[in-house]
């Protein structure tokens, strides 16, 4: 039937018929190769695969929006930046939400146990989650003891109107000058992502030298006999012979004293 109908056409509708057939022969080979390719230069991926990347996608998308939820705070570090050496003093850094209306933060100097001559740096600091604050230094002789419970050292300070106080114990074994390092950060209120880079202050610190710790060192001086050398020599015989002087001079003025009262 269909042929005796292909006999029927005109010569020219039989070249048309005969092209498209082959046209569209060679579109359905190309089309069929490539989707056969396709597949099988990128397979499917597995259901966990896009369970996995949809998991991922939502807690970027989670961190970004806590990033743009974060809003500024004012930090406020008071301490004493004159201390006596092995002497124990504090460091408190005080965070404030700027609608917080605290006395602390009105007043960060009021915190409890003001320092005798306290000095205070104040820096814009990032809030809007669980905000921890470090305290470290370089210095071997510098002793820090963290006076805040929390195991993961954070307090949450998710509304403008939170404040935070972290305490230290401080005490340097030498005198000289010291730098304490105070490191902000903050995490993510789900997760321990750090959302923003750490903010850090320094502390600079002049510890003195006092007449205990100094006679402190000079008696294991004397005692340490295996480290002496010519110098230690010379200072511990000078003080003895100046200490024997001033006896002998004591002495003397005390026997004029007592003969002239006979006279």
């Amino acid at each position: 039937m269909a042929f005796t109908r292909y006999r029927l056409l005109s010569p020219g509708l039989r070249v048309a018929l005969v092209l498209g057939s082959v046209a569209l022969s060679i579109l359905l080979l190309c089309c069929g190769g490539t989707a056969v390719i396709a597949i099988l230069v990128d397979p499917v991926r597995p259901a966990s695969h896009v369970d996995n990347g949809s998991k991922q996608y939502a807690y970027q998308a989670t961190v970004q929006n806590e990033r743009r939820d974060l809003f500024k705070g004012e930090l406020h570090v008071v301490t004493d930046r004159r201390v006596k050496v092995t002497d124990w003093f504090d460091v408190r850094v005080l965070i404030c939400g700027p609608a917080n209306t605290d006395d602390l933060c009105v007043s960060p100097s009021g915190t409890g146990g003001t320092p005798s001559n306290p000095e205070i740096n104040d820096a814009d600091v990032r809030l809007g989650g669980r905000v921890g604050v470090t305290l470290a230094t370089a210095d071997s002789a510098v002793e820090i003891k963290n006076l805040v419970t929390a195991q993961d050292n954070t307090q949450p300070l998710t509304d403008p109107t939170d404040a935070g106080l972290w305490v230290w114990d401080v005490r340097a074994k030498e005198p000289g000058e010291y730098t304490l390092r105070a490191s902000v950060f903050v995490l993510s209120a789900e997760t321990n992502q750090e959302l923003v880079p750490r903010e850090t202050v320094s502390i600079n610190l002049k510890v003195e030298r006092t007449g205990g710790f100094t006679a402190k060192q000079v008696g294991r001086s004397i005692l340490d006999v295996t480290n002496w050398s010519a110098p230690h020599i010379v200072t511990i015989v000078t003080a003895l012979v100046a200490a024997g002087g001033v006896t002998t001079l004591v002495r003397r003025r005390k026997r004029r004293q007592r003969a002239g009262a006979k006279r």
